[in-house]
């Protein structure tokens, strides 16, 4: 919904790529979510990288963070959760029986649940966030949010309301259709 945020956002990530030895690196356009990248926002995922590259001189250290205690913690960490996640997929059988019982679907679901109540508490905070932002529900069920789905968009006026796909749960998907 704020286009111009997505620039900071993906120098900040392409940035910690560089700085943790990525091999290749793409960086999104700012406006790649909402529809198909216009040719400036192309050039400014271009730029990103080439100042990143050029002119920051991060590239020319091998391991500019080699020895920092607190990336070096960070990276335990993040070993020690992964690993925690692999056993527990493990666990179930494999990623194949994981996905059929909703376990990865219902972690991604908990982890959303949980940073929203950190938000709502004041815990975190998003700057710049749109007035119409929506909550993040508790809710994994796939009906379910396809029924909230739908009584919002029967809310709409007409004419948004027309442009709109139909999402059923359960029923032959509709083709897909272009851009508008």
């Amino acid at each position: 919904q704020q286009p111009m945020n997505n620039v900071v956002r993906v120098a900040i990530q392409a940035l910690a790529g560089v700085l943790g030895g990525t091999q290749s690196l793409h960086t999104n356009s700012m406006d790649e979510t909402l529809a198909l990248p216009t040719e400036q926002a192309v050039m400014v995922a271009l730029r990103t990288q080439q100042i990143i590259a050029e002119e920051s001189g991060v590239t020319n250290t091998i391991d500019p963070l080699g020895g920092s205690w607190a990336i070096e913690a960070l990276t335990d960490r993040i070993e020690q959760e992964a690993l925690a996640y692999i056993e527990r997929i493990d666990e179930l059988g494999g990623i194949i029986n994981a996905i059929s019982t909703g376990y990865p679907q219902k972690e991604i679901a908990d982890s959303a649940y949980r940073y929203q109540q950190q938000l709502d508490a004041g815990e975190k905070s998003i700057r710049f966030r749109p007035k119409n932002a929506r909550s993040i529900s508790s809710e994994s069920n796939p009906k379910s949010s396809a029924a909230r789905l739908s009584g919002s968009k029967s809310s709409r006026p007409n004419a948004i309301r027309q442009r709109s796909p139909n999402i059923s749960v359960g029923s032959t998907p509709r083709p897909a259709m272009a851009p508008i």
